[in-house]
């Protein structure tokens, strides 16, 4: 299923129940894990850069770390 978000990004979401979420055609979600599988696990991307994080706190601490980048 395929669902268009406000931010102008889409969801994909497969028979499964795994997630991918999209930003101009590149797997991108900035206020969550933009992969999250049915079996819990969860991956973070940034214009189909993946950020190597385990939990959301990890990911919104280098977030504001980014700026320095």
């Amino acid at each position: 299923m395929r669902i268009k978000l406000s931010n102008g990004g889409e969801l994909f979401e497969s028979y499964h129940g795994n997630s991918f979420y999209y930003l101009n055609g590149k797997m991108h979600r900035e206020d969550g894990p933009a992969v999250e599988y049915a079996n819990g696990n969860k991956c973070w991307y940034l214009n189909d850069e993946r950020i190597l994080c385990t939990t959301q706190k990890q990911f919104e601490r280098l977030m504001r770390l980014k700026a320095f980048w």
